[in-house]
C-alpha cells in the first residue's frame, strides 16, 4: 500500500514536470485535463496543495486524460513514472 501511494505522488511530480516543459499554468492544464470550470481546483486537490487536507487520488480515466493532455498516451506515461520511481529505490 505504501509503494502504490508513493507511486501515484511520483505520477503527480512527473505531470507537473511536464506540465512546467509545457510552459503552462497548472490552472489551464487543470482545465484542460479535468474540464471548466472546476479543472483547476481539482488539480489543485490532487496536488495537495490546498492546505492540510490529503491529496485527492487521481481515477485510470483521468489518468488516461492528463496522458492526453501531455501528448502522450497512459502506458507511456506510466513507464516514465515507473523508470523515475524505481531509481529512487
Amino acid at each position: 500500500m505504501k509503494n502504490s501511494m508513493a507511486f501515484e505522488k511520483k505520477f503527480v511530480d512527473v505531470v507537473c514536470e511536464k506540465i512546467e516543459e509545457m510552459n503552462i499554468s497548472h490552472n489551464e492544464f487543470g482545465r484542460r485535463a479535468f474540464g471548466p470550470p472546476d479543472g483547476g481546483r481539482l488539480w489543485r486537490s490532487i496536488r495537495g496543495v490546498e492546505g492540510k487536507k490529503k491529496p485527492r487520488k487521481v481515477s485510470i480515466h483521468e489518468a488516461y486524460d492528463i496522458a492526453h493532455v501531455l501528448g502522450t498516451d497512459l502506458p507511456t506515461l506510466l513507464w516514465q513514472v515507473d523508470k523515475e520511481f524505481s531509481s529512487q529505490k
